[in-house]
């Protein structure tokens, strides 16, 4: 965004909370013709507000070169198959029920534990894709997965079952980061919104596949529900076997390179990025906290559909 003469970093005094706050943000909101923003240089600063101009996404799609469409495909495949993965436990409440004889609201315990230990495996992938690179992270990730889908096919009884899953769930919650760092990041900057929106919606995708083969290979199998996850775990190591073929993640390797020579140890480099995060919450924790409020409504109703019924 183009900086503005007027542009100042005080902006008018703060209101109280109170109906005179909320007018001025209703304002702000349907006529910003000034506002508060960040500019290029990353300060909040309050003035009038430059929209862009819409850009035609076939002409930001003519910017990708064949490696920038090679690092979103296997990226956007791996998030369909964590997708896949995930909803074929879904698809097969019924199935399970009868197969452990256990009701299907205690077998629905399995998705909530899964999505519980997401939450994990975002934070160990996180960090060994930032340390070690996007590249074997996400072959080790992809991997694991797998393997747990077969896992959950000869789990020998319910407990079992449970805890196959709940390490799913660290397995499941890693791919999202890595998927989303080597996709965007090797794109120019003008694609990467665009993109992002077609990224996510690979989770979708995965859960359309599972289901059109539950609807078709599942009661045509002499494996049942098993084929669901036996064709998850072959789908989700392809994926992996088509990351071994390429390779890592240029905008890593330059960042990598301008740190060569600084040694340092793993605990040092945890240490920096969790310091890292705590600088970014102290700046943007409303943003976090509004963020985080917001996509647990959408994965309220997303969830409360796609699994329950």
């Amino acid at each position: 965004m183009a900086s503005h003469t007027e542009v100042n970093t005080t902006g008018p005094p703060p209101l109280p909370w109170g109906w005179e706050r909320a007018k001025r943000h209703l304002k702000d909101v349907f006529n910003p013709t000034h506002a508060w923003y960040y500019n290029d240089a990353g300060e909040r600063v309050y003035g009038p507000v430059e929209r862009r101009k819409l850009v035609n996404p076939l002409k930001i799609c003519a910017t990708l070169t064949w490696q920038n469409w090679l690092f979103f495909l296997v990226g956007l495949w791996a998030w369909t198959m964590d997708g896949y993965d995930f909803h074929a436990g879904s698809l097969s409440l019924t199935n399970l029920s009868a197969y452990f004889h256990e009701d299907r609201e205690v077998i629905s315990e399995s998705i909530t534990l899964t999505l519980l230990f997401r939450t994990i495996g975002a934070a160990v992938f996180g960090i060994a894709g930032d340390l070690y690179g996007r590249k074997w992270p996400m072959i080790i990730n992809l991997i694991i997965i797998a393997a747990l889908q077969i896992g959950t096919v000869y789990a020998p009884d319910w407990h079992t079952f449970l805890a196959v899953r709940s390490l799913f769930g660290i397995g499941m919650g890693g791919i999202w980061g890595l998927s989303a760092s080597m996709s965007l990041e090797n794109m120019p900057v003008e694609a990467r919104g665009l993109f992002s929106g077609i990224l996510q919606q690979g989770y979708a995708l995965g859960y359309i596949i599972a289901a059109i083969f539950n609807l078709y290979v599942v009661p045509n199998s002499r494996f049942g529900w098993k084929s669901l996850f036996y064709i998850g775990a072959a789908l989700t190591g392809f994926v992996a076997f088509l990351r071994v073929l390429f390779p890592e993640s240029r905008i890593y390797l330059e960042n990598k390179a301008k740190r060569s020579g600084q040694k340092v140890s793993v605990k040092e480099k945890v240490k920096a990025f969790s310091g890292e995060g705590k600088a970014m919450m102290k700046v943007y924790w409303k943003r976090a906290i509004y963020a985080s409020l917001m996509m647990a409504a959408f994965n309220f109703s997303s969830h409360g559909s796609q699994d329950m019924y």
